[in-house]
């Protein structure tokens, strides 16, 4: 795939992600590091819908891109937010089975992203005990192009991630980013899609 069919797709990926809540006031089973402080997976779900609705990454709005020429080119920058993993068809109401907590750091001095997801939690109807995925990619002006790895448990299984990852920044100065990973895990041939979206600290 080349670069700007992977840049389209991560943008259709993630309006997906503002649809199909799952609709329970519970929060799914957790994993097994996020302590009694960790956001519930419906918490979760609902900061990566304002996130979606807040920079345009839904349908029938404008996503707001950040200008090439308004991108940073000196320092670093670190992000916060949600990653999402959902595995074929997803829940029984098309959302993502897993959702974690995303961290990100962009230094601009070489061009470079790294991040990771961790905090599984599972949506209603699903579990997992946990897992850890690692991002990193290269700037290029306002976009990213890197790779996502790592593995997830979910209902009882583990699953390789290994896939490549597009992304955009967001805002007039890069203040936030969306990207997306999709594949199919080493173990089975399941389909899957990884969502990231972070929001300067």
């Amino acid at each position: 795939m080349n670069k700007q069919k992977m840049i389209l797709s991560a943008v259709a990926v993630l309006s997906v992600a503002a649809c199909g809540s799952d609709g329970s006031s519970g929060g799914g089973s957790g994993g097994n590091t996020g302590g009694n402080t960790a956001p519930s997976y419906n918490q979760l779900r609902a900061e990566a819908g304002e996130f979606l609705w807040d920079h345009g990454l839904v349908d029938g709005l404008n996503p707001d891109f950040t200008p090439a020429h308004r991108m940073p080119t000196r320092g670093t920058a670190h992000y916060s937010g949600v990653g999402s993993v959902k595995l074929g068809d997803g829940t029984a109401s098309g959302g993502d089975q897993v959702l974690g907590r995303a961290r990100m750091t962009a230094n601009f001095d070489d061009s470079s992203v790294t991040g990771t997801v961790r905090n599984f939690k599972a949506a209603p109807g699903h579990s997992t005990t946990g897992g850890s995925l690692d991002l990193n990619g290269t700037i290029d002006r306002n976009t990213v192009l890197g790779n996502v790895n790592g593995k997830v448990n979910i209902d009882s299984r583990n699953y390789n991630i290994n896939a490549p990852m597009a992304g955009r920044f967001l805002d007039d100065d890069a203040d936030a980013f969306a990207g997306v990973a999709e594949g199919v895990t080493g173990k089975n041939g399941t389909p899957f899609l990884v969502g990231i979206g972070v929001e300067d600290d």
